[in-house]
């Protein structure tokens, strides 16, 4: 009897446990008589940009989260159409477009990222291109940003430069003519730090392609230059043809929308109320670069350019007018005076309207017969330095008075 008593004890310890380990469970996961399924962890609601960066061309972006907006400055030259950036964000997040993926920078861009909770968070980044660069050659090149600028009376006619590039400080000397082309020095009046003159305007082209080539500087050159007379190579060039790649990455005369632009100081001009944002109404008024008078006025044009009324019938060491030499707002000596510039466009009227540089319409017209000249020189009257001002000539005829400087990207 008292084995079966103990058995029975037994079996009830056991049935009493097992219904213990039960309880137990249906307590751990929420099942247990008279519960329902508990609540599941709220999802995060965190969205932000933390870092944002650029490994080629290195470049670390700021982040300011009370505007969500990024702001990254490039350094030179960077291929702006196509950067990859690295982008951090907040734990659970995804964004798009996402990071590692190349975008074009040209205008701002906008950066969704979207929390686990689904909400959203736009950042709107903004790439800025600066910096001058040095030529090994022909020494600085400044910085020209974008932007937009009235080029005459006309309010509608504005002209817009759609890309940053960079401008000789300098008009290209003798001593820089003769080491790139390795030509013999054409100029009129001899000195290595005087502008070179008395080149064509196809020399000046053709001078760009040799400072481009890889046994200097190693750039794509933008221009071919077919049918080329003399065909010996030696100079003067008196015929050619000649078509831009303006996707390359070498040496090449400014357009005359970039020369008028730069010649007024860009986004640096403050002359007649310009505060360097907008598009820029007044700076083709200036009566030379540099300019701080209004109305076009010319009382210290002597401290900025060689005219005929201070040159004494020559030419001058550059970045010297006035003997100390006075630059633009840019840092641009002598683009007015010294000597005219050859620039890219066959001469023609404007067309009306609006126009941006990286366009056919905006490089000028498709043929002609002179190109244009750009600035004044030292035998020209001071009214020939105004910003404005337009000149041309034959692009096979050499003239004492008609020099050029470059641009690259």
């Amino acid at each position: 009897m008292g084995f079966v008593i103990l058995k029975k004890e037994s079996e009830r310890m056991k049935k009493m446990y097992m219904l213990l380990a039960v309880v137990l469970f249906m307590a751990i996961t929420g099942c247990g008589s008279g519960g329902g399924d508990a609540a599941p962890p709220a999802l995060s609601s965190e969205k932000a940009i933390t870092a944002f960066n650029f490994a080629s061309p290195a470049a670390t972006g700021t982040v300011t989260e009370s505007t969500h907006t990024i702001a990254v400055t490039v350094p030179f030259a960077p291929d702006v159409t196509a950067l990859i950036p690295t982008i951090t964000i907040s734990a659970g997040a995804s964004i798009s477009p996402d990071t590692g993926v190349a975008n074009n920078f040209t205008t701002p861009r906008t950066y969704t990222v979207t929390a686990a909770d689904s909400t959203t968070q736009d950042y709107v980044v903004t790439v800025t291109v600066s910096g001058d660069y040095t030529s090994a050659n022909i020494g600085t090149l400044k910085y020209v940003p974008a932007g937009s600028f009235q080029r005459d009376a006309t309010t509608e006619n504005i002209s817009t430069i759609t890309t940053a590039f960079r401008m000789s400080q300098y008009e290209i000397t003798q001593a820089q003519y003769v080491a790139v082309t390795t030509a013999t020095n054409p100029s009129w009046f001899s000195g290595d730090t005087l502008p070179v003159e008395q080149v064509t305007w196809y020399d000046a082209i053709e001078f760009c392609n040799d400072l481009s080539i890889s046994t200097l500087e190693g750039l794509t050159p933008v221009y071919t230059i077919t049918s080329r007379i003399p065909s010996d190579g030696s100079h003067p060039i008196t015929s050619a043809t000649v078509t831009a790649n303006w996707a390359a990455n070498g040496y090449r005369l400014p357009t005359e929308m970039e020369w008028m632009w730069a010649a007024m100081g860009a986004t640096s001009d403050s002359s007649n109320g310009y505060t360097g944002t907008g598009t820029n109404t007044t700076g083709y008024t200036k009566g030379y670069a540099g300019s701080t008078e209004a109305g076009g006025t010319q009382a210290n044009i002597g401290n900025y350019a060689w005219t005929s009324g201070n040159a004494g019938l020559t030419t001058h060491q550059v970045g010297t007018a006035g003997t100390t030499g006075h630059p633009n707002e840019l840092g641009l000596y002598d683009i007015s005076g010294n000597v005219w510039e050859w620039v890219w466009d066959w001469n023609d009227d404007y067309p009306n309207g609006a126009l941006a540089s990286n366009t056919a319409a905006g490089r000028g017209a498709a043929s002609g017969t002179n190109r244009v000249l750009r600035g004044g020189c030292w035998d020209s009257v001071a009214s020939r330095a105004a910003v404005a001002n337009r000149g041309y000539y034959y692009p096979n005829v050499e003239y004492n008075g008609i020099g050029f400087r470059v641009v690259r990207p």
